[in-house]
């Protein structure tokens, strides 16, 4: 009875080793989120750089941005493009003499990956 509770053991070990290898490194895409530029009381500029794609395909890119803090694509969003490499966004519709918090996303079929938060005000013209 003891080898055989050893033997199970040692079998289960060999298979979570394996099932483990089989995983990506990274779910989700990895990506940076480019300074916001060329702000207005009502637009601005910012964009994001995917560094590398996760398990599949980045098949939406673009930027979310929100009054409150980790906007996500549930918020307002840009869509510009797919795939790896750098994108640019021109967020419009703002309103003038207000806090906004935005970040880079990237989407593929397995998840949404976002960059790191940048936060902004709007001029009051």
């Amino acid at each position: 009875m003891r080898n055989f509770v050893k033997n199970l053991s040692l079998v289960c070990l060999i298979a979570l080793g394996i099932l483990n290898s089989c995983k990506p490194d990274e779910t989700y895409p990895v990506l940076s989120t480019t300074d916001v530029t060329s702000i207005t009381g009502t637009s601005c500029i910012s964009g994001g750089t995917i560094m590398k794609e996760g398990y599949y395909p980045v098949i939406n890119r673009g930027v979310c941005w929100s009054k409150h803090s980790y906007p996500n694509i549930t918020d307002n969003i840009t869509s510009d493009g797919t795939g790896k490499g750098t994108f640019v966004s021109n967020i419009t519709g703002l309103k003038t003499s207000t806090a906004y918090y935005l970040r880079a996303y990237a989407t593929d079929k397995g998840g949404t990956g976002y960059g790191n938060e940048v936060s902004f005000t709007t001029s009051d013209y």
